[in-house]
């Protein structure tokens, strides 16, 4: 039983309680209440997040999605509403409150003259970017909303793409594409990531970051990124909190459309996307629905080169290359998805509403290899043919209904299903032996094994076949209950929210592997002979690196078993199911919390959250010299207190001034915590289902300013404290080896800096006003200690992050450049620093276009990674690579469609 037993925390805890206890709802027999409805001058549609405050008074609300807002417990008397909106005229109106009586006050908001012609020129997308800019702004805590036509100004096809371009966010990459968000120097495993505000489960099997490749940012209608939690949000959010929305009924009928063709120069293929939406409002507004589809083909490549070292004792220089594999990578990467709402108003105040979404990554994966194995004088031919799905299926249904007296319920049921299958995972071996080599470490950009003139044209002979396939499936079932009212402190003026969550979780990982070999009376297998075409080809990327003159292809390889079964002795292999396991995790959590008005310009909101965790998995315990796998149950159960609290200042009209304390919680990746065992002669492997939770207490500050051309300037500092982070720990055991298993270490802490600009230029003279400005820069450093004692960074933190992009737009016409970066950071450590892996830093030069042709329809241009930037990972030093991954550029010319 793991619980918070810091006696900080039980005071902060008490503390909070006690604030919240004063807190007492005002019960409104001589009060009533003011409410509206808030639209756009020119187009009558609602606007969301405007900022209503009844002057004189710290009484404050922020429209909804329909442009409602609703003032409760307002003292009779008279007073004046104000409405004010980032890009818009203020507007105020007079309005006289009687007790138990409402006062009504709706609103029409012009743009705002000096914003105009930006309006002008950007249309919608000026719009929705405004109402991100505005949640931002009014938000009670620091979050960053980025609206989905801000998104389709960056090339970016995925979700992780999209969100790498906010401050202090990072992303680690696969094949180019981004796949694993990181926030603020935190482990991609450290980042919440929801769907409309329910958590999305790791479709993967051994780790709980998502990965976020398999949805298109078409699906979204915004994103947003919450650096400091709320109380009553998941706790399991260190890093931050990734919250992607998608698309709501309209309140008029809308349509768009959009088809792009893409190609990849590296393996010079094309491929294709497109995407549809509509929806509309029938029955008097009440009953709304819409509906996206999304379609993405890319079929594209990399070239990469994989060295391996056995180091010397004396630096470099006694380093001596033990392999070098060269790969040719071909990939067809299908993402589709589909997103509906259905929503229906039972009154103004009252509403249910039905989302589903869907969405497929499929990936499709060739892998042809030369080894130049130099220590064992070899040389081998691999294919690998792999195919895998990841797939996400979410529908939820939610109510919020205003009952009374400003009592307010809202509740949610939401079933969430992601599922990784892999039906086959295929590897095939062909070797040459007593090869000689010469090896070159002279250029480690072009590292040289060097194999005897006439090796590559040698014989191949089959060695060995492996394949597999697996299935990992995720079940959540997640339930909540929210009520709020409003209170009164003196003059102070705010909601008492209170509620609980339960998150029921199943998840399960089944593999399969069977090994294959030539039986010992089998004449040889040689390849372009018996299997295997004429191939021949050479990575261009970072030289020309021969491949062999033949190669097998994808249906050989898969055919290969039955094809051959009779010049083959297979067996199960036993210990590669080990990875077998099935877990269960109930989280039941609940939380009250107040948002409270002290002033008209000082916001308080203290709050605490406890989540209570219940664990039980099981695994196999492998015996190799019975051959046996016997299973293996654990159960484990704790719970944790998280105390937080907000403060918002403003400083001026549009000037925000923000601090916050908050903690959470990291749960131990999935696999570490099946109780598995795995013995290699004398070395073990462990599970460990008794791992601790890693734990945080964060402390943000931030200093924003919005202007009224719909931008922002921001600055900010943060430190985040952590105790148990989790390492690898090794040690010797009582066979004689060494024992490695996941433990939890000392504390470790990180912190940093982050500055943002986002502006659109029109200030400056013809032809200089159509230039806009977005860019960013975080810098963060962190400290912890592993368990051999070493003080280091974690893993993943990059020192220096950083984005920019620079537009241009004048009339019918857009174009942008945008550069994002990432500093070097530790992605393993080892026993020693020398063979410690750094992934390299990495700059990327991206560039996009689009030309309106009508008021309705455009042609657009997105090209990716312009400078052929590569990943790049290193052993100890840069001068030392143990991995050169080319890519070359992409991209996609199409066109869209709406209205």
């Amino acid at each position: 039983m793991h619980t918070a037993r810091a006696p900080w925390i039980r005071r902060a805890a008490i503390t909070v309680f006690c604030l919240l206890a004063g807190a007492l709802p005002l019960h409104a027999q001589q009060a009533g209440r003011v409410e509206g409805r808030v639209t756009e001058a020119e187009t009558r549609q609602p606007l969301q997040s405007a900022r209503v405050t009844l002057q004189g008074t710290s009484l404050s609300a922020v429209t909804a999605a329909d442009g409602r807002y609703v003032l409760y417990a307002v003292p009779r008397g008279e007073y004046v509403v104000v409405l004010s909106y980032l890009g818009r005229q203020e507007r105020s109106q007079s309005v006289s409150v009687a007790a138990g009586a409402t006062a009504t006050a709706d609103f029409e908001l012009p743009v705002r003259a000096i914003a105009l012609e930006t309006i002008t020129i950007q249309g919608s997308r000026a719009r929705t970017q405004a109402r991100a800019l505005n949640q931002q702004s009014n938000a009670p805590n620091i979050v960053n909303v980025v609206a989905a036509d801000q998104m389709g100004r960056f090339p970016d096809a995925s979700a992780p793409e999209a969100v790498q371009r906010i401050p202090g966010v990072s992303i680690a990459r696969d094949q180019g594409e981004g796949r694993y968000i990181q926030i603020r120097g935190a482990s991609p495993a450290a980042t919440q990531v929801t769907l409309n505000g329910i958590q999305v489960p790791s479709p993967e099997g051994e780790a709980r970051q998502i990965a976020l490749d398999a949805v298109p940012v078409d699906l979204l209608d915004a994103i947003e990124v919450s650096k400091a939690i709320l109380p009553n949000m998941d706790a399991d959010a260190i890093g931050g909190a990734v919250n992607l929305v998608t698309r709501r009924a309209p309140d008029r009928g809308l349509f768009s459309l959009e088809a792009a063709s893409g190609y990849s120069s590296l393996r010079e293929e094309f491929g294709g996307s497109g995407a549809l939406t509509a929806g509309n409002r029938w029955m008097d507004g009440r009953l709304g629905a819409v509906v996206t589809g999304s379609f993405n083909r890319r079929a594209f490549g990399s070239d990469d080169l994989e060295p391996a070292y056995d180091l010397g004792g004396d630096g470099m220089d006694d380093d001596e290359l033990e392999e070098l594999q060269v790969r040719h990578y071909t990939l067809s990467r299908r993402r589709v998805g589909g997103t509906g709402n259905l929503d229906y108003r039972l009154s103004p105040n009252s509403s249910l509403m039905l989302t589903g979404v869907y969405s497929q990554l499929e990936d499709h994966e060739q892998r042809r290899n030369l080894v130049n194995a130099v220590a064992d004088e070899e040389l081998a031919f691999q294919h690998k043919n792999r195919l895998e799905r990841l797939e996400t299926y979410n529908l939820a249904l939610t109510g919020d209904h205003g009952i009374g007296g400003g009592l307010r319920l809202e509740h949610s049921l939401a079933f969430t299903r992601s599922l990784e299958h892999t039906p086959f995972d295929d590897e095939i071996s062909f070797v040459q032996g007593d090869v000689a080599f010469a090896p070159s470490l002279i250029d480690p950009d072009h590292v040289g094994a060097n194999p005897a003139a006439g090796a590559l044209d040698g014989d191949f002979e089959f060695d060995e076949i492996e394949t597999s396939r697996s299935d990992t499936r995720n079940t959540d079932w997640v339930g909540s209950l929210d009520l709020s009212l409003p209170l009164r402190l003196g003059g102070a003026a705010g909601t008492l929210r209170f509620g609980g969550r339960l998150r029921d979780r199943t998840k399960m990982q089944n593999v399969d592997t069977d090994a294959a070999e030539l039986a010992d009376d089998a004449e040889g297998i040689l390849l372009g002979e018996q299997v295997g075409r004429g191939w021949g080809r050479s990575l261009r990327y970072p030289g020309s690196y021969r491949q062999t003159p033949f190669a097998t292809t994808p249906d050989e390889v898969r055919g290969f078993t039955d094809r051959f079964a009779a010049d083959l002795d297979s067996e199960r292999d036993l210990e590669e199911e080990t990875n077998d396991y099935d877990l269960d995790e109930t989280v039941a959590a609940g939380y009250v919390m107040a948002d409270v008005s002290l002033t008209p310009r000082l916001r308080l909101l203290p709050g605490v959250r406890y989540e209570h965790t219940e664990l039980s998995t099981s695994g196999f315990d492998f015996d190799p010299d019975e051959e046996t796998l016997s299973p293996v149950r654990a159960d484990n159960d704790y719970g944790n207190l998280f105390p937080m609290v907000h403060l918002r200042y403003a400083a001026g009209a549009r000037t925000n001034l923000r601090a916050a304390f908050t903690t959470a919680i990291a749960r131990p990746n999935f696999y570490d915590l099946v109780p598995y065992r795995l013995r290699d002669d004398e070395d073990l492997t462990l599970g460990n289902p008794g791992l601790n939770p890693t734990l945080a207490r964060n402390f943000d500050l931030l200093l924003e300013h919005y202007d009224a051309r719909i931008g922002v300037a921001s600055a900010g500092v943060f430190y985040k404290r952590i105790s148990d982070p989790i390492f690898v720990f090794t040690a010797d055991n009582e066979l004689g080896g060494e024992t490695e298993q996941p433990g939890n270490g000392e504390r470790a802490s990180i912190q940093g800096v982050e500055v943002a600009l986002q502006r659109q230029l029109s200030g400056l003279p013809f032809p200089l006003d159509g230039v806009g400005v977005y860019a960013n820069y975080t810098f963060t450093d962190s400290d912890a200690k592993l368990p051999d004692g070493r003080q280091v960074r974690l893993q993943g933190q990059s020192r220096h992050v950083f984005n920019t992009a620079l537009s241009y737009e004048r009339l019918r016409w857009w174009g942008q450049v945008s550069v994002n970066y990432h500093d070097r950071y530790v992605s393993e450590y080892a026993g020693d620093a020398a063979e410690d892996l750094f992934v390299d830093r990495h700059l990327q030069l991206d560039a996009s276009a689009q030309a309106r042709l009508t008021d309705r329809g455009a042609v657009f241009l997105e090209l990716v990674n312009l400078t052929n930037e590569p990943y790049v990972v290193y052993q100890g030093s840069r001068e030392r690579p143990v991995q050169q991954e080319y890519y070359r550029t992409w991209g996609r010319l199409g066109f869209r469609i709406s209205r």
